[in-house]
């Protein structure tokens, strides 16, 4: 019978600071009882080996991210005469704290709104009640350009918006003394421009048009946001409808029937904003095209 007398080495894994917050190192300890030195050291991140030297019992871990919040333990070998015993640390829960929540961008009144409305884009985050007295700054981006750089006011203003002013947006928060920073999900802005008002043309311009003639009428507004749904009117009366989506012009074909086909010929076009009627244009049998002078 061999007696084998073994000291009580057992596994102590501690992480520093605590709490740890994004940004910061994080230091993780594995010591044996009393100090016990020991070889082979491993660290573990929910199951998983980390990537530490072998040979010393701390692991660094540089700018913390939440995403290193986990389980951790470690494990460690110590020699006792000729034998290697291994040991394993309990697990322990290392929770990385947020400096501030991720920020979101939103629109006020609206992310779709009319040229010459007033817009006002507003990035919203909040610190971590202990460093709720640090200064967040603010930054604002459209489609890859800075439009305002580190400001402490979480507000972009624009007085009066225009199409141009469409476009993906997002914000950027970074705290006081830190170099964590958070990029908000990018916010489509569309601004819609009011439709102008639409020219009517009749083609052939041709003198002579009788029955058995094909005739085109066309309608374009030349600005707008598309889409924009084209109306063709005959003395008032609906003749179809065309929906033009990059601002081509709408066409419209028949043929003449009977002299019923005569008479004024208007086009409406209209947007999700606003609508505008062309001036009325007539159309004679007798061989004659007469746009009218009112309006």
């Amino acid at each position: 019978m061999t007696l084998c007398l073994c000291l009580p080495v057992w596994l102590d894994l501690q992480f520093l600071p605590d709490p740890v917050f994004e940004g910061e190192v994080l230091t993780l300890k594995c010591q044996g009882w009393m100090h016990t030195q020991l070889s082979q050291v491993t660290f573990y991140k929910d199951g998983k080996p980390l990537s530490c030297s072998k040979n010393h019992q701390v692991c660094f871990i540089e700018t913390a991210t939440v995403k290193n919040s986990g389980q951790y333990s470690c494990k460690g070998q110590k020699t006792y005469t000729t034998r290697w015993l291994t040991y394993t640390s309990e697990a322990i829960r290392v929770q990385v704290q947020e400096l501030f929540l991720p920020p979101v961008l939103s629109a006020i009144p609206s992310p779709e709104l009319g040229e010459d409305s007033p817009l006002t884009l507003r990035c919203q985050t909040k610190p971590h009640p202990q460093k709720s007295t640090w200064q967040l700054f603010f930054s604002f981006h459209k489609n890859g350009h800075i439009l305002q750089e580190r400001s402490l006011h979480p507000e972009l203003s624009v007085p009066e918006v225009k199409e141009r002013d469409s476009g993906l947006y997002w914000c950027k928060v970074a705290l006081e003394g830190h170099r964590v920073q958070k990029q908000s999900p990018p916010l489509e802005i569309k601004v819609q421009a009011p439709v102008s008002r639409p020219l009517l043309t009749l083609q052939p311009r041709a003198a002579g048009l009788a029955v058995g003639d094909v005739v085109e009428v066309l309608c374009k507004a030349e600005r707008g946001s598309p889409p924009i749904l084209y109306s063709f009117y005959l003395n008032g009366e609906i003749l179809g409808n065309y929906s033009a989506l990059h601002g081509e012009a709408a066409p419209l074909r028949f043929l003449l029937k009977s002299e019923q086909d005569a008479g004024n010929y208007t086009c409406e076009a209209e947007n999700i904003i606003s609508r505008a009627s062309s001036r009325p244009v007539k159309l004679s049998m007798n061989g004659t095209f007469c746009p009218q002078t009112r309006l």
